[in-house]
């Protein structure tokens, strides 16, 4: 299952002879291949799209945790918080760190930071050396991605069930 955050696309409102720049970041979770050994972990692949790059990211170690806690549940929770509250600043990092993301307020939307840690992705321990991405959110952007992260979370809840 895919989740897409899309920046916005009003780039052509500063300019005519700017092209929009449709950034997103992807998230692609690979819900058949859950690995359940102590743990439960959801293994994804990252994707940064713009119309002039596109470039994808697997590891091994591109993991979010679903037990004994529940980073989608609560990434999604904690974002939908944010959203209706007053707070300037979230910031959500993977009990297994290959990524961090920061999410600020500004002046008609929010400001997403994401920082892909190369290091602990691809050798197995933490350098702290990232990748990183910036976008500008509208409320509507955000508040999409909460909800997919809410279809994300009951597709995983009847998985798990079966399981």
């Amino acid at each position: 299952m895919q989740i897409k955050i899309q920046g916005q696309k009003n780039q052509n409102q500063l300019s005519p002879s700017l092209n929009d720049l449709n950034t997103a970041l992807i998230f692609d979770f690979k819900l058949d291949e859950i690995i359940k050994d102590k743990n439960i972990w959801l293994p994804y692949q990252l994707s940064i799209e713009t119309p002039s790059f596109n470039q994808s990211f697997q590891s091994k170690n591109f993991l979010l945790c679903l037990n004994p806690k529940n980073e989608i549940s609560f990434l999604k929770l904690n974002l939908y918080d944010f959203l209706n509250s007053e707070k300037p600043k979230f910031t959500f990092e993977a009990i297994e760190p290959c990524f961090e993301l920061s999410i600020k307020r500004a002046e008609k939307g929010f400001k997403l930071y994401f920082w892909l840690d190369s290091g602990n992705t691809y050798f197995e321990y933490y350098t702290w050396d990232a990748l990183g991405l910036r976008l500008f959110l509208g409320n509507d952007d955000l508040k999409g991605f909460v909800n997919s992260l809410e279809v994300l979370e009951e597709k995983l809840r009847r998985i798990i069930i079966e399981a």
